[in-house]
Formats: C-alpha cells, structure tokens, sequence
C-alpha cells in the first residue's frame, strides 16, 4: 500500500521503468532512471516522497523530470551509491542529499536552474567520483572541495581560468578531467595533489583557450601517469618537463611514432601536446602471422604471435564496436540538445 502513490504517479506521468509494475517489484530494484516514456513529455511538478521506500535502490538517474526539487525522503536510501541528474528543473539540492554516507557518485548534467550548491559545516568523506556539466553557479570551488575522499572529478563547460585552490587540496585525487572550459595555466598549489595519475584537458580549436604554459610543479607530480593538455601549442617548456616525462611513453599530438624521453630528439614538439602512457603495442606482419611485441616502460617487452585470420576477426569486432559507440554518442548529443 506504501508504494502506491509512486505507482500512480509513474502511471500518470509515463515514468517507463515503474509503469505497471507491483510493489514487490518495485521494492527489488537495485538501478532505477525515472523519466518520460519516449515522445512523452507530462510536466512534473513533483517526484514522491515515496521514492524513499526503495532500499535496495544502489543507483539513481532522474533524467529530464521539471520539479523544482528533490524528495528529501531520498536520504532515506541507505544503499544508495551513484546519483545521476540530468536535465533536471531543480533550483536547490539538499545538503542532507550529498551528506549522504553511502553515496559514492554524484553526476550533475544541465540543470540550468541549479546556481547554488550546498556546502556543509563539516568534511565529508563519501564522494569517490563528482562530475558536473554546464554550471555557472556560485559554490562550486567549495562544494568540491569538502569531499576529501574525492578521487575522480570531471568537468564540462565550466568558467575556470584558473584550477581553484580547494581542488588542488585534494590529496586523493586521482583523475582530473577537464573539457570545454578556459584553463589559461596550473596554480603552483598543482603539487599538492600526490596521488594524481590522469590529467586531462579537451580544449577544442575556436572554442577554447589552450594551455599555453606548464608550470615546473606539474613535472613534480609523481603518480602522474596520463598527461594531456589539450589542442594548443605551449609557449615555453619547463626546465624539469624531462622528470615527467621519465614516467612513460610519450605520444606527441600529430604523430603516430610512440617515443621515449631517451629517443626523443627535438624537444620542441612537446609544444604540440603529448600524452603519457605506461604501454603500447608493436605489431609486426610475417609471411602467416603477426607479431605483437607490448612494451612496457623499464620493463622487458612482451613478444606474442597471432595468425591474421584472428587478426582480422578482432578488427571486424573492433569496427563493429566503433559503430555501436558512434550510434550511442549521437544519442546521447540528441539528448543535450534538446535538453537546451
């Protein structure tokens, strides 16, 4: 009897993964997405309090639902780790929500109403993952900056100049992506992240400012391991750019040769970008066979053979797994689109 006022709502409004189902079924969901039924679309002026009944509920995405607010009975889901919100008219999201102990993920995507995020009087030490996606709110340096657990952070279109002091606090922090946004250069504070493996920055021609200048504490960052930073050229490089690049492979922006920091001759053409990876793959073609040599750094290569029938049976796979991704990033662009 709890659940059916949620039922008739996602009855009313062409909720598609609660319509017709029982409650017992209901109960038993560990991932729900509440949203419209295909080429449906029913203003929402609200989403239950009733929500808060599921717990067994681990994920949560609410994709392009109008209500102003979130049921605060969501704190009520005690195994709740990942929280998606996509398109949302929310103006406010609750502290109580990202105090949340068991929530590990948190992902907000075009919620254009959204322009403040809350920030607790304590650390908190929940967050793994945050990502956010076209915000231009206030808080939002601060609000990253409380989750001292936090060890993935990725963000979209967002107007930094600057990496904000309270991310460079994080000491956890291993990967840090950054796409459509207007980083001019590092704060020297860059060091302090320790833990940091994967560095990204998708600056794209017109659209964005390149990174124009590394500075030497970046080279200083130890766990680095995957360094890019965008389409730009660099002015200058640092003295110590030998030290980061000691850590792997490097791979230079416009060119498929994969060389070492001992086999790199022209250092000028780190200006154009570069990537660091710890392997790549060699693959020689013989009279009926190919052979693959992986080499990893400061270790002894590995050598395997490989007939080109089944060479080519795995690029067919490959082809056919491009396509689906292809498909599927062209629906989720729909998906931004019209969420605009």
């Amino acid at each position: 009897m709890k659940l059916q006022k949620l039922i008739k709502w996602a009855n009313k409004h062409k909720i598609e993964e609660l319509m017709n189902k029982t409650s017992e079924e209901i109960l038993e969901l560990e991932s729900l997405t509440l949203s419209h039924k295909l080429g449906t679309i029913t203003p929402v002026t609200h989403i239950p309090a009733e929500l808060g009944y599921l717990q067994n509920l681990q994920e949560l995405k609410i994709f392009k639902l109008s209500g102003k607010s979130l049921p605060l009975e969501i704190t009520n889901l005690k195994k709740l780790r990942r929280l998606e919100l996509i398109g949302l008219g929310i103006e406010v999201l609750q502290a109580e929500l990202i105090a949340m102990p068991s929530l590990e993920e948190l992902n907000i995507m075009n919620c254009f109403k959204l322009n403040v995020l809350p920030v607790v009087n304590k650390k908190l030490y929940n967050l793994k993952k945050f990502s956010i996606q076209i915000y231009r709110g206030v808080n939002l340096p601060e609000f990253v900056g409380q989750f001292l657990q936090l060890q993935e952070l990725y963000m979209d279109n967002i107007p930094f100049e600057e990496i904000p002091l309270s991310i460079c606090s994080l000491k956890n922090l291993h990967v840090l992506h950054f796409r459509m946004m207007h980083l001019k250069k590092f704060p020297p504070e860059i060091a302090n992240l320790s833990s940091l493996e994967t560095f990204r920055y998708e600056a794209i021609y017109g659209l964005n400012i390149p990174i124009r200048e590394l500075n030497e504490e970046v080279c200083s960052l130890e766990s680095l391991k995957n360094f890019h930073y965008g389409a730009g050229e660099l002015a200058l490089l640092p003295q110590s750019i030998k030290k980061l690049l000691s850590k792997g492979y490097i791979k230079i922006n416009g060119h498929d040769k994969v060389e070492t920091i001992e086999t790199l001759q022209n250092l000028e053409l780190l200006k154009k970008g570069f990537e660091i990876v710890e392997s790549y793959d060699e693959c020689i073609e013989e009279e009926n066979r190919v052979k693959i040599i992986t080499y990893r750094f400061k270790q002894e290569p590995l050598i395997c053979y490989m007939s080109k029938e089944k060479v080519q049976k795995h690029e067919d796979e490959y082809n056919q797994l491009i396509k689906k991704v292809a498909k599927k990033a062209m629906e989720i662009e729909e998906c931004k689109r019209d969420s605009l």
